[in-house]
């Protein structure tokens, strides 16, 4: 199993991505795998945080810092609960 997965959720025109997050949920090896959504599509995930928030994922807006995906990246892998209120905007 992955320490961790960072995960487009749009491929395309299609939320492929957010189908492979809830397959993760169900599935028993993944279902606590800490995941960082990584994305353009700021639209879906604002429409979407509640569901996103109900999957435990953390969201990362496109374009990012590089510092705010590697402090995500380490209090994921550190165990510490990584969702945000809000998605981080470029500093």
């Amino acid at each position: 199993s992955p320490d961790l997965v960072i995960l487009d959720i749009c491929l395309g025109d299609q939320a492929v991505g957010y189908q492979i997050l809830q397959g993760m949920r169900q599935d028993d090896e993944l279902m606590s795998t800490p995941v960082i959504i990584c994305t353009a599509d700021t639209s879906f995930v604002r429409e979407n945080r509640d569901v996103v928030d109900a999957l435990n994922a953390d969201i990362l807006e496109k374009p990012f810092d590089l510092e705010v995906l590697e402090e995500k990246v380490s209090l994921a892998l550190s165990g510490q609960v990584v969702k945000t209120g809000e998605a981080d905007p470029v500093s």
